[in-house]
């Protein structure tokens, strides 16, 4: 089986913002992609590799 590779590293590495709410009348969906986007910088920014809840 071939496998591909990439030039730039040998180990890939996923971060995660996840953003999770419970609807209700008023929710905004805007407002819950900002916090899963909010998270997903915090995970970015705190060393990668990693998931955030909001």
């Amino acid at each position: 089986m071939h496998q591909a590779s990439s030039c730039a590293s040998k180990i890939v590495t996923l971060s995660l913002g996840v953003a999770t709410t419970i609807p209700q009348l008023g929710s905004s969906i805007e407002k819950l992609i900002a916090q899963a986007d909010q998270a997903l910088y915090q995970a970015k920014t705190t060393g990668r590799d990693r998931v955030i809840y909001s």
